[in-house]
C-alpha cells in the first residue's frame, strides 16, 4: 500500500468510525466542553474505543482525530503507531503527508 493510498484509507476510516460505531470505552476528553459546543461525550467516547480496538488488532496501524467549534478544540486524540515496524506511538501532532484531493 502507498503512503498516499494509505492516507486515504486512514482518513475514510476515521470519518467512518466517528460516524458508525458505538461502543463505550474511556473519556480522554473534557465532557463540560463538549456537551457545551453540542457535543455527545459519550459517542466520542465509542469513538475512541473502536479506534483504539482497530489499532491493537492491526486493521488500522493508527490516527489522529482533531474536532473544533467555535474555535475551541473539544477533542483531539492520537491512536496506533505512526511507524508499525519501529513502535513507534502515534502523536497528536503527527504530520501527514497529503499528495492529491480531487
Amino acid at each position: 500500500m502507498t503512503k498516499v493510498t494509505g492516507f486515504l484509507y486512514l482518513s475514510l476510516v476515521t470519518i467512518f468510525l466517528f460516524v458508525a460505531f458505538n461502543n463505550l470505552y474511556s473519556q480522554n476528553f473534557n465532557s463540560k466542553l463538549l456537551e457545551k459546543n453540542g457535543f455527545n461525550p459519550e459517542r466520542l467516547s465509542k469513538l475512541s474505543y473502536k479506534l483504539n480496538e482497530f489499532s491493537k488488532t492491526g486493521q488500522l496501524p493508527g490516527s489522529v482525530v482533531l474536532i473544533t467549534k467555535n474555535d475551541e478544540v473539544v477533542y483531539h486524540e492520537a491512536f496506533g503507531f505512526s511507524d508499525i515496524e519501529n513502535q513507534v506511538p502515534m502523536k497528536t501532532n503527527s504530520i501527514f503527508r497529503i499528495a492529491s484531493q480531487t
